[in-house]
């Protein structure tokens, strides 16, 4: 006569708490944007970046960097763009450096007399003076 006390069992089955709880983005993390993650919002503005560039290949060709990073931004990456390439990749696809990196670069304020072209003047005469 065999005991089948002893018999193995699988790993204990989620509590039915645990398979209703979805996650939940917490509009004061600063992994989003107006409640809305940021992973959303800059996958979809690199996916149209490489669209407008002929691709992954080329996006990376025109910025410097190869095409499996490109994916890594697309696919693998929580934040997306890395910061030294937002410039880089605005330049080639006129896509918003507060489109594919809304954590770094917030939206423009819109009451702001603050122009762009003036603030790139006073960054270069900056630069100029440390030269």
């Amino acid at each position: 006569m065999t005991n089948n006390n002893h018999a193995p069992q699988g790993p204990p089955a989620p509590s039915p708490q645990a398979q209703n709880d979805a996650p939940t983005v917490d509009p004061a993390s600063p992994l989003s944007v107006s409640g809305l993650p940021l992973q959303g919002l800059h996958k979809s503005a690199l996916r149209e970046a490489c669209e407008l560039a002929g691709g992954q290949k080329s996006l990376a060709a025109r910025i410097g960097t190869t095409q499996s990073m490109v994916w890594y931004w697309l696919v693998r990456s929580k934040r997306g763009v890395p910061g030294e390439f937002v410039l880089a990749v605005e330049a080639v696809t006129g896509i918003s450096r507060h489109a594919l990196r809304p954590d770094i670069f917030p939206e423009p304020d819109p009451t702001s007399n603050t122009d762009a072209s003036s603030a790139t003047g006073a960054s270069q005469t900056i630069v100029e003076d440390c030269r």
